[in-house]
């Protein structure tokens, strides 16, 4: 062996890679439990209504799964068209909240998940969730447990 120590090298990268791993595993329970650990804690969903958010007049902009109810007769008829989700990491892009919310890590009402406008696996999620808190479990544990009081993590893009 020479002057360089590949051991300890080797040993830092697999004890990184147990980490993040744990982390991974720990933000996949959190995700898979997430919805029903809100309804327990009485965290209600949020709600995007067409016509009624400023900004989004058509079900189209909404990129999780959105409820269609229509009453009323031929002259009266309405439609009402909404999303449930909730908020896991709220990623700013600008001043309005509903893009922001769009645009953010949520977990649809259905337990679908969702990140920047496109839906994606638990464990896409749970990878982008382990970036943002650097692999630390204990990191992740305070975002999720922030998500069930309302107040989702939340950085500036």
């Amino acid at each position: 062996m020479g002057v360089l120590d590949t051991d300890a090298i080797i040993n830092k990268q697999e004890n990184e890679s147990k980490q993040r791993q744990e982390c991974i595993d720990f933000c996949l329970q959190a995700i898979a439990e997430f919805n029903d650990a809100a309804q327990k804690v009485g965290l209600p969903l949020e709600t995007l209504t067409v016509g009624k958010t400023p900004g989004i007049d058509s079900a189209s902009i909404i990129p999780f799964p959105v409820e269609r109810e229509e009453s009323g007769g031929f002259f009266s008829h309405t439609v009402k068209e909404w999303t449930e989700f909730h908020t896991i990491v709220l990623i700013r892009h600008c001043q309005f909240d509903w893009i922001n919310k769009l645009n953010s890590a949520v977990i649809a009402k259905n337990g679908d998940c969702y990140l920047n406008r496109s839906v994606v696996t638990p464990q896409e999620l749970a990878e982008f969730i382990a970036t943002i808190v650097s692999d630390s479990r204990q990191d992740a544990e305070k975002l999720f447990s922030m998500a069930l009081q309302g107040q989702p993590f939340a950085f500036n893009r």
